[in-house]
């Protein structure tokens, strides 16, 4: 525990003196992460993830679970609250209200163009 508070606070340290978009960029790479692991089971164990994670591709992981087929045309599956088909006589009023809330919580940013909250639905 102490070793992961001291890196927590040596890291701070080191953000204090980056620019913001040295932060911004920043990373902790998973192979210097590998490095800490002192047990060398664990290390290889995590070394073997890592290399079956990399191998894996979007389309082969991620598109299954996100898409599906109907017909000839993929759709994006149901994935409540955060994604979902609006199919009720209801849903052109739901999407006028999220417009004009999106449009009411858009502000502006401190030197970068404009902020604003964005909510996804997709209808079908």
């Amino acid at each position: 525990m102490l070793s992961c508070v001291r890196s927590y606070r040596e890291r701070i340290a080191e953000y204090s003196e980056m620019t913001v978009l040295e932060r911004w960029y920043s990373r902790i790479e998973a192979e210097d992460l590998l490095q800490i692991v002192k047990d060398k089971e664990a290390r290889e164990r995590h070394r073997k993830r890592l290399a079956q994670a990399r191998a894996r591709s979007v389309l082969e992981h991620d598109y299954p679970k996100l898409a599906a087929q109907s017909g000839r045309r993929p759709t994006i599956k149901n994935n409540p609250p955060l994604m979902f088909h609006l199919r009720d006589q209801n849903a052109e009023r739901l999407l006028k209200r999220v417009s004009a809330a999106s449009v009411r919580t858009a502000r502006p940013c401190r030197k970068i163009g404009t902020c604003s909250s964005t909510i996804s639905i997709f209808r079908t």
